[in-house]
């Protein structure tokens, strides 16, 4: 198993959201066996697991966000991003070949989106939580509603 990565002045810019979910992608792609894979971000390449093995294939990434669909939506993610033109393969047979050889690691990969849907669940239900501001900020309109729609009749 190798991690090779080939850099030149041609990069990728990536938001700081991207650089996360690009980090957490290549962890697991780390742990690739019994397969290579390369991913070719503008002239960077990246190379994972076994560059020796008969079962080679290369991603090239055209669009940065294709990091953050794959994390935020797991396979489907992936293959929607491929469908809207964020990514792209040499051999598109072949990758999935590869990612069928790994399928139990892409699985650790879409469990770390309910990580991300946990925190943003919070953070919802953080900002919705019920207090006297809450209670007043509802109350209020809902009344004037209520004695509009009382006085009619």
């Amino acid at each position: 198993m190798e991690n090779i990565r080939i850099q030149s002045d041609n990069e990728i810019k990536h938001s700081w959201f991207e650089k996360r979910c690009r980090q957490l992608v290549f962890k697991q792609f780390e742990k690739l066996t019994d397969a290579g894979l390369t991913i070719k971000e503008g002239s960077n390449e990246q190379y994972f697991g076994d560059l020796n093995s008969e079962l080679q294939s290369q991603i090239i990434i055209h669009d940065s966000s294709t990091f953050v669909d794959m994390v935020k939506g797991g396979s489907i993610g992936a293959a929607e991003a491929y469908l809207d033109g964020k990514w792209s393969s040499n051999n598109l047979v072949t990758l999935i070949r590869v990612f069928a050889r790994f399928q139990a690691i892409l699985d650790k990969l879409e469990n770390s989106k309910s990580v991300l849907s946990k925190i943003a669940d919070w953070l919802m239900h953080r900002s919705n939580r019920n207090s006297m501001f809450q209670a007043k900020k509802i109350s209020w309109p809902t009344m004037i509603l209520v004695t509009i729609y009382t006085s009619n009749f």
